[in-house]
């Protein structure tokens, strides 16, 4: 019978870290090892220094190597190889992290030079899909601070998101305790929200939510495979008709400038040699990178409407990148002839890498 272990030296590591780190005036990181559930911070996620950043790093790796010991152990003493690695839901509470969101100028530089377009003037506004990728990015490292938390059981290092959704007028993280087990390992659901407060009440209102869909690759048995939620059929537009092909180059030095922007440096997108140590071709590219990207091309007739995004990625972008993106033209979607959809669809090297879809709802006279 395979017996429970621990590993005695990993666990007090974290800890420790943190508390050296602390008495240098760190110490806004300590309440993501405390046993708290409803974790809340003080400061903003763009202003995460490069020490914190560091410590975060390391919070996953020592999370990775522990698992890696743990799994090794469990594979050689059970005889019939049928352990599975996917994660039981707990019966407590859903993790979550609440903190300030106070975007700065530098934010929006950063954004514009990630996505290759230089800003004009200090006075420019995003609007529509470019305000959507630049609230993605900021609000990213509520996502990963949430990730570092003592509970959670999902190795950042090395996983991939494989759904991203965002929704505008309709930003508080919190991690699924359920998961879904499928062929390469499980997912499960993070959310980001950006709150705001209601001038006319004490209530606050969701002006922009995103879905992080994470998948955790690991050994599954076949009997527990489980399929995920269909996603929105684009077929439910007649026949799309796809627009001439846009180049798009992501460069090798890309990932590192979205990541200062987003604070995501996943070695998988810092690191040629941590990517394949992870089986990956290389380094990849940041999927809301590739999204805002392409988001440059998509535009609607009126931007003050609320709108929604979603983006699948169905194969990793190995950088550097020459991409192909097609768009097919807005079309009223046939089930909610308010609901106009624009497809897109970026290829590599012949093959569909990410596709996604653009949604927004047009009020009549009678709404």
């Amino acid at each position: 019978m395979l017996v429970n272990i621990s590993i005695a030296i990993a666990a007090p590591l974290p800890i420790l870290l943190l508390y050296t780190i602390g008495v240098f005036n760190y110490k806004h990181l300590l309440p993501l090892w405390k046993y708290n559930r409803q974790i809340k911070l003080d400061f903003s996620p763009n202003e995460l220094s490069g020490v914190d950043i560091v410590v975060v790093l390391v919070i996953f790796l020592l999370r990775s190597v522990k698992h890696s010991i743990l799994s090794t152990y469990k594979r050689i003493y059970n005889a019939r190889n049928d352990i599975s690695e996917v994660p039981t839901s707990p019966d407590e509470d859903e993790l979550s992290l609440v903190m300030p969101f106070r975007p700065t100028q530098a934010d929006l530089n950063a954004y514009s030079a990630a996505v290759k377009n230089p800003l004009v003037d200090r006075d420019v506004q995003l609007v529509g899909s470019q305000l959507l990728l630049l609230l993605s990015a900021l609000s990213e490292p509520a996502m990963l601070l949430l990730l570092a938390h003592r509970s959670c059981k999902i190795r950042p290092l090395g996983s991939v998101n494989t759904l991203l959704s965002f929704k505008e007028a309709f930003l508080t993280a919190r991690l699924s305790k359920h998961v879904r087990t499928v062929k390469r390992g499980f997912e499960v659901d993070l959310t980001v929200s950006l709150n705001v407060l209601n001038k006319d009440s004490i209530d606050s209102i969701t002006i922009f939510r995103q879905n992080f869909t994470i998948l955790q690759f690991a050994r599954a048995r076949a009997e527990i495979i489980q399929g995920r939620d269909a996603a929105p059929d684009s077929t439910s537009i007649s026949s799309p008709a796809w627009s001439a092909s846009i180049p798009l180059t992501i460069e090798y030095n890309d990932p590192t400038g979205w990541a200062r922007l987003c604070k995501d440096f996943n070695l998988i997108h810092t690191s040629t040699i941590a990517a394949k140590l992870f089986g990956f071709p290389g380094k990849l590219a940041h999927g809301n990178h590739i999204g805002a990207l392409a988001a440059k091309y998509i535009a609607f007739a009126n931007a003050n409407e609320p709108l929604f995004m979603e983006i699948m990625f169905k194969r990793p972008v190995v950088v550097p990148a020459h991409l192909e993106l097609k768009v097919s033209p807005a079309a009223a979607e046939e089930s909610q002839s308010r609901l106009v959809i624009t497809l897109f669809q970026i290829i590599s090297k012949n093959k569909i890498s990410v596709e996604g879809r653009i949604g927004q709802l047009k009020y009549t006279a009678n709404t």
